[in-house]
């Protein structure tokens, strides 16, 4: 029997082949000096390229938090200064306040005593002051978060 019907047999010499050139690459005979410098300074850049981009998306991340946090502080801030002054309820803003900041009120609403005065109209609710305390701190969290995973 012959082997130039084994596929195999064919497929050896190529091997041998590819095996060589790899071997060339590797050891540098087909690339000058001058050009490992080219393609290391080339990694450089790309890997100072992609670390700016991860910057770059932190950054805004890091902003887009700090500005939802601090819609969220004024939300809260415009509900306690509502609460103080006793804003008639019944208000268009002072109920579309009040009904928008709910949610984000509602976890401490109990956690602490209110303050009443003049007749129950004004109301010193210290439970939204701790609720934008809490969510400071949280978005300050948050903010270290997103910096230690943008810098590894």
């Amino acid at each position: 029997m012959t082997h130039s019907n084994d596929p195999k047999h064919e497929q050896e010499p190529d091997d041998l082949n590819e095996t060589n050139e790899n071997n060339d690459t590797k050891t540098g005979s087909n690339i000058s000096p001058e050009q490992e410098a080219e393609a290391e300074r080339l990694i450089q850049q790309e890997k100072k390229i992609q670390k700016a981009q991860r910057i770059t998306i932190s950054r805004k991340f890091s902003q887009s938090v700090s500005y939802l946090v601090a819609a969220l502080e004024i939300l809260l801030g415009l509900r306690f200064l509502l609460l103080v002054t006793g804003a008639n309820r019944e208000n268009i803003f002072a109920n579309f306040i009040y009904r928008l900041s709910e949610p984000f009120s509602a976890p401490f609403s109990n956690l602490f005593g209110t303050i009443q005065f003049n007749g129950g109209n004004n109301v010193f609710d210290i439970n939204v002051l701790f609720a934008m305390i809490v969510y400071l701190l949280l978005m300050i969290l948050v903010k270290w978060l997103i910096k230690i995973i943008a810098n590894p």
